[in-house]
């Protein structure tokens, strides 16, 4: 409930104190009891409505870069199809190398599994360190049973995907963070400890593991409305007009064309291209670097024009259009409910802070998250520490974080955070709710903070 809703309500409770000390029927009672609450609904409805307007005037003013919009990752049974959601990571599409082994493996060598368990709990299962077999039933096609044992192997390959909205954002300048997709990372490969046919497998039972597994690969899949293109976007013709100026001129002039902050009129860039790209898509170029690129968008027209300085001509590699998903949402609403679906739940507040400089800084940069789809609020009062607290959660460990660490920033060539956090303070957190995926929530959050928020070690505790 937001501050306005609580203070239309607390009006009319006071209103309602009057009408009960009244002289009044017990019938014209409850008639203006029905009428005041009716009035402090829809009071809060357009207090909230105007809040939000207000909100995101201030926001679009802030910030010239694009937004990528609502995403959402969703486990969903083989045969069920969600329009607009597309396999996040196609296992049939490719081959790709073994997590421990140099040899390739194809879908039809590859089973994996999805975990619902706490983090540490996966962990427990599948990198402990020490070997674990699990007594395991499988059932063919054919009928057949097979009893066996399985372990189980880390597997990166939906973690690495979601890597390409990480190149989207460099790119393009968008400052929403990394997807919320905690079944990106508790997944596992099946490794049977019998010379199984992969393909003639039905289904796949572990008693001991019930309460820890989601599904497998044989019947579920993960899916996002994210379609990537693997293929050349080739350019249009440009006219000799074409420059900086005129593009900051058309996005002053016109509600349809925006350019963000890198395009500076007056400048001379040393490449200048245009591409045919509708509003939801993001072409992702291959040599850019660390650089990022000065992009204006017509959206009427549906075209891309990008300008860059370098030696060479970046090339167009791969193309990602986000479907909207307002249209279905209903179904997606029943898949959060079920844990099934997890949604991009960043909330962009009117502007991401630079610095934490106070108290109030920490609890306006957390507000991006306090209005989530999962019931899970962050404590205001937070605790400063000089050393670690005890049982404290932090970001997921190796690919599964969300960001990479400065060592590994500064290794591939990505640029630094300006202010270095070996000797920061501790910041711990409070995460309350009932959401068995909270841990998995705290850990994004963390990330998010943690990258944008060096000033501490962001750290986490679950209530």
């Amino acid at each position: 409930m937001s501050q306005n809703s609580g203070s239309s309500n607390e009006l009319a409770n006071q209103i309602m104190s009057i009408v009960d000390d009244s002289d009044m029927s017990r019938e014209q009672k409850q008639l203006l009891r029905e009428l005041f609450q009716n009035l402090a609904l829809h009071q809060n409805k357009k207090l909230d409505d105007l809040f939000s307007m207000v909100q995101s005037s201030i926001y679009e003013a802030e910030h010239t870069s694009e937004s990528i919009g609502h995403i959402v990752v969703a486990l969903l049974p083989i045969k069920h199809n969600l329009r607009g959601f597309f396999p996040m990571f196609d296992f049939s599409q490719v081959s790709f190398p073994d997590d421990d082994l140099d040899d390739l493996i194809s879908y039809n060598e590859f089973i994996g599994a999805y975990f619902k368990c706490s983090y540490d709990r996966f962990l427990e299962i599948t990198d402990s360190g020490i070997p674990h077999d699990y007594d395991t039933t499988v059932e063919l096609i054919n009928g057949s049973i097979i009893k066996c044992k399985c372990s189980f192997r880390l597997n990166y390959s939906y973690v690495y995907q979601e890597k390409l909205l990480q190149v989207a954002a460099s790119q393009y300048g968008l400052e929403t963070p990394l997807i919320y997709s905690p079944y990106s990372r508790k997944f596992a490969k099946i490794v049977f400890s019998e010379d199984i046919s992969i393909s003639q497998i039905q289904a796949i039972h572990i008693p001991c593991l019930s309460q820890d597994l989601a599904a497998t690969t044989i019947d579920h899949k993960l899916m996002w409305n994210i379609e990537v293109t693997n293929r050349r976007s080739p350019e249009l013709p440009v006219s000799q007009a074409f420059s900086p100026e005129m593009l900051k001129q058309k996005a002053l002039s016109s509600d349809t064309f925006t350019a963000n902050e890198y395009v500076v009129a007056g400048s001379t860039p040393s490449y200048k291209s245009k591409y045919a790209c509708y509003p939801n898509e993001y072409i992702i170029f291959d040599g850019v670097g660390t650089r990022r690129l000065a992009i204006a968008r017509d959206i009427k027209e549906s075209c891309l024009y990008i300008m860059y300085d370098g030696q060479i001509k970046i090339e167009p590699i791969k193309r990602i259009k986000v479907n909207p998903v307002h249209d279905i949402m209903y179904d997606i609403d029943v898949l959060v409910k079920q844990n099934a679906a997890h949604i991009n739940s960043f909330k962009a507040t009117t502007f991401i802070k630079r610095r934490l400089r106070s108290n109030a800084d920490i609890i306006y940069s957390l507000s991006a998250f306090q209005q989530n789809e999962y019931n899970i609020s962050i404590a205001d009062e937070f605790n400063i520490f000089e050393e670690c607290p005890s049982e404290c959660i932090s970001e997921y460990q190796n690919a599964h974080r969300y960001y990479k660490y400065q060592a590994e920033q500064y290794c591939y060539g990505e640029i630094e955070r300006s202010i270095l956090n070996t000797r920061a303070l501790f910041c711990c957190l409070t995460f309350k709710g009932n959401n068995p995926f909270k841990e998995d929530f705290a850990r994004y959050v963390l990330s998010f903070m943690n990258e944008y928020y060096p000033e501490f070690h962001w750290v986490g505790r679950c209530e």
